[in-house]
């Protein structure tokens, strides 16, 4: 992470070198991970009960996978926030899976900025909760464009919040807090791209719990690996 100076210079958001180094390796470990495992669990059960209850635990593995991929992917992004406009690179994955490349560039000049605007995202898979933090720009013309996303998992030292506000500092343009909306699961996300903006928000009661569920799910992930494991070694005998 760099920052020059919060003043009239540029405050620039990206992974540090220890971010990549650390954190790389082990969200692409953890998605081959799951991947691996769903893939085993899926072919090695032969009767019909064994199959269907394994291929349920195979499917929430397949998910988990898919949701540590995206961490992954907010390794590349960079927000850039200079005197006179912003720049910024995002994965674009947003408009559905067939969106993931190329990568969305630009520059944004603050005359165009008409708002700046955040919102939790609530993914909900298998009964496992995940929430991302998502960052937007509106411009005069209407656009809205999704500069940064965060996670609970990883957004240790990643200054989005802080770029947010000084966008909006900049802009003249008041920072909005959209609440919290209701994703659904991860692999229509992927397929279909996030819902609306102007999707009715979660009450703020829901918006605490599922923070409240997400933070419990990382610790469930686990536990499902194990009792994986552990089916799959009792149906082989």
């Amino acid at each position: 992470m760099t920052k020059d100076s919060v003043g009239s210079e540029t405050f620039v958001v990206r992974a540090g070198f220890w971010r990549i180094v650390l954190l790389g390796p082990l969200m692409l470990f953890a998605a081959l991970l799951f991947f691996f495992l769903a893939l085993v669990l899926f072919i090695s059960v032969g009767n019909v009960l064994g199959k269907l209850a394994l291929v349920a635990i195979a499917l929430a593995l397949a998910l988990l996978a898919a949701y540590f991929l995206l961490i992954l992917s907010t390794l590349a992004m960079r927000v850039e926030v200079g005197p006179s406009e912003v720049r910024f690179r995002v994965p674009n994955w947003r408009g559905g899976v067939v969106a993931w490349l190329p990568w969305v560039r630009a520059a944004l000049p603050y005359g165009d900025i008409a708002g700046v605007e955040t919102r939790d995202e609530v993914y909900s898979s298998f009964g496992m909760t995940s929430v991302q933090t998502a960052y937007s720009m509106v411009s005069k013309t209407g656009k809205r464009i999704v500069f940064a996303y965060t996670s609970p998992l990883a957004n240790w030292n990643y200054q989005f919040a802080e770029a947010a506000k000084l966008i909006a500092l900049r802009a003249s343009v008041p920072l909005i807090d959209r609440g919290a909306v209701a994703v659904g699961g991860i692999t229509p996300a992927i397929v279909r791209g996030t819902p609306s903006w102007d999707t009715p928000n979660m009450s703020p009661e829901e918006r605490v719990e599922a923070g409240n569920k997400a933070a419990r799910a990382m610790q469930l992930a686990f536990v499902v690996v194990v009792i994986a494991l552990s089916i799959r070694a009792c149906t082989q005998h």
